[in-house]
């Protein structure tokens, strides 16, 4: 395979948690560190391996591959299944007496840096009996993708419920884009009377925007992805990454907040409707404080049960990390705190039983 796609997905990946880490080169110190946790995490071997392009989608995880995750903060390997999920082996149709659960979401839901069994996926299996979870979290996915894959893939699964975890803003702001580096996505559009969705797929995207500065700079970038040692490679190498963030902030102000919020909307509105047109309930779990208040109201105005936690975190966060020093995505405490809380809620608004033998250790501690 050509090496601009063996690196598309990790690409993607990597510009999804570049804005975050972007913001905190406030000194040299933080810049050294992390131009060493980027060195770490990109440099292991292995990275480029688990993604692969995907026609409609833009990309997925690599059906059964092992990818080592090796970086100051932690040492994780990533596993995929047949169908390319970070999961055990999943059959299509479900054991009798078994309740079974898609989960939704990006990075997030997928554990970076947390190793299995401790992702908030299989918290709440723990914490429930007779629940599976089945998680559906795809490095570097928008709201807008997920969505495409719960109606390609996700159905064939025989689920009985569907939720989908609104863990950052930037999972939400991705549907604004139509390319994460060197991979294009599809993405929705509102129709001229802003009251349904027009559909862009990849090669829609690509045709009208392949000769686009972004794209040169994301493929430049990819050309120059890794380590190439020294301080002229680091500053070259967060040149690239600062520009190819810029650029994708000006595409992204092309919407107005009032059509975003429609957008979004709409967006929330078919995740709902395809839940109904199966018969399978749905919900939704609102975790950042990032989040923008809209969602947890266009979750009431559509019926869909939403657990919102973003203040438990914003309190647990008081006396606990949240997150890595470096990547920011959640550590293994808050995915426990997700979970638990989470499980709890499925519990009330789906009638399932606890599991007995099953330790809460977070829950109500922050209310």
């Amino acid at each position: 395979m050509h090496t601009g796609k063996r690196n598309i997905f990790y690409t993607a990946l990597f510009t999804a948690i570049a804005g975050t880490i972007i913001l905190l080169l406030v000194s040299k110190s933080k810049e050294l560190r992390l131009l060493q946790y980027i060195k770490q995490k990109i440099g292991t071997g292995n990275n480029q391996n688990i993604g692969v392009p995907d026609p409609l989608l833009g990309w997925l995880h690599r059906p059964n591959v092992t990818e080592r995750s090796q970086t100051s903060e932690f040492n994780v390997s990533y596993t995929t299944n047949s169908s390319g999920l970070r999961d055990r082996e999943v059959p299509l149709e479900k054991k009798t007496g078994i309740y079974r659960i898609l989960a939704l979401g990006e990075s997030t839901l997928f554990g970076e840096g947390i190793a299995y069994g401790k992702r908030f996926s299989e918290v709440i299996e723990d914490a429930l009996e007779g629940v599976e979870v089945i998680n559906l979290g795809v490095r570097g996915f928008g709201f807008d993708q997920s969505l495409l894959f719960l109606e390609r893939d996700g159905f064939t699964y025989q689920p009985d419920q569907v939720i989908i975890f609104f863990s950052e803003q930037d999972y939400l702001e991705r549907c604004k884009d139509f390319i994460r580096t060197e991979a294009f996505k599809p993405r929705f559009v509102l129709s001229a009377g802003k009251d349904s969705l027009i559909f862009n797929g990849i090669e829609q995207n690509r045709r009208q925007f392949g000769n686009t500065e972004i794209v040169k700079m994301s493929r430049s970038l990819v050309e120059n992805l890794g380590p190439k040692g020294g301080e002229k490679g680091d500053k070259d190498f967060w040149e690239a990454i600062s520009k190819s963030l810029e650029l994708t902030r000006q595409l992204r102000g092309e919407y107005s907040n009032d059509d975003f919020k429609r957008l979004l909307y709409l967006l929330l509105k078919r995740f709902r409707d395809d839940c109904s047109q199966y018969s399978v309930p749905c919900s939704a779990v609102v975790i950042d404080k990032g989040i923008a208040d809209y969602m947890v109201e266009f979750c009431a105005q559509l019926g869909i049960p939403c657990l919102d936690i973003r203040e438990v975190l914003v309190k647990a966060s008081r006396s606990h990390r949240l997150r890595f020093a470096i990547d920011p995505h959640y550590n293994e405490f808050a995915h426990a705190v997700i979970g638990e809380y989470t499980g709890n809620f499925l519990k009330d608004c789906c009638l399932l039983k606890p599991n007995k033998a099953f330790r809460y250790r977070y829950l109500g501690k922050w209310q």
